[in-house]
């Protein structure tokens, strides 16, 4: 059996009482990398920021590693090891592209993680660049 180690749960999330997200789940498996596909306007973003905790969800449930987690700010999603670098691209231009992955945790702790996944989402990206 995998191992969960993030779960989305009828993730609910309207705007003006449009509904944008309804009741959408997501298991995210160790090892397995994920892609959010859908059309302009689908929910891809808001679903991303729910998990980097930038909105709250209207109704649902997240859970890390098992134990049920609540992000009432990006902080919150940041301290559990959830980062979000968003679309617009609002980088840092002084910073390398390393620099900019790393704003919101500490370096060394997940220089091998981020290495990895560029590696397998195969970017080839020069980290010392700017």
């Amino acid at each position: 059996m995998a191992d969960i180690v993030f779960r989305a749960k009828n993730i609910s999330k309207s705007f003006f009482g449009i509904p944008v997200l309804k009741n959408i789940n997501l298991d995210m498996n160790k090892g397995e990398v994920h892609a959010i596909l859908g059309e302009n306007g689908a929910g891809k973003s808001t679903l991303i920021k729910i998990i980097g905790g930038i909105y709250e969800c209207d109704s649902g449930e997240l859970f890390l590693e098992g134990k049920r987690v609540i992000f009432n700010k990006a902080a919150d999603a940041i301290n559990n090891g959830i980062i979000t670098i968003h679309q617009e691209l609002n980088m840092c231009a002084h910073l390398t592209v390393m620099e900019n992955l790393f704003l919101a945790r500490e370096y060394r702790k997940n220089l091998l993680f981020f290495i990895l996944f560029i590696y397998i989402i195969n970017l080839n990206l020069k980290f010392n660049s700017k």
